[in-house]
């Protein structure tokens, strides 16, 4: 479900819809996801946003609805420098993200609490700490494939 293939590290994105796109990009080059899926990812953005205000660190986790995926799939990208994502419970705030994990899950997952699972693993300061310490995305793999098991 996660592997080093569809991960970055320390990415170069100058927006929100940048930074979907790239990892976007790279799912769909492995066959992960539909062509359709970057587009209708940065559509579900800007109406329902992501951002969750974890400190430090703050986190988005865009996403869209399962026709969008072929195989169920976990990206994650840390970037070089923080983009602006809104924040998911209250869309007037604006956080400065530097970790954006990419769930592109299946009705399956989308109905075992994958999401939720994932959630409650971002919640842990250490591990976000990692992923931004984190020089490559075998690093990233190793972390959150840790984190998401443990």
């Amino acid at each position: 479900m996660i592997a080093k293939d569809w991960c970055l590290a320390k990415f170069e994105a100058t927006s929100a819809e940048q930074a979907i796109e790239k990892i976007a990009l790279l799912l769909a080059a492995h066959w992960r996801v539909r062509d359709s899926f970057g587009h209708a990812a940065v559509l579900r953005e800007r109406r329902s946003p992501t951002g969750l205000p974890f400190s430090p660190f703050p986190v988005a986790i865009p996403h869209v609805e399962p026709d969008h995926v072929l195989v169920p799939t976990l990206a994650v990208g840390t970037l070089a420098a923080p983009v602006t994502f809104r924040e998911m419970a209250c869309p007037r705030s604006s956080l400065d993200v530097s970790i954006v994990i990419v769930p592109a899950f299946t009705a399956a997952e989308q109905s075992s609490g994958a999401l939720a699972r994932l959630m409650e693993a971002l919640q842990n300061d250490a591990l976000r700490c990692a992923l931004v310490s984190a020089e490559d995305a075998a690093q990233l793999v190793d972390l959150v494939s840790r984190a998401w098991k443990g």
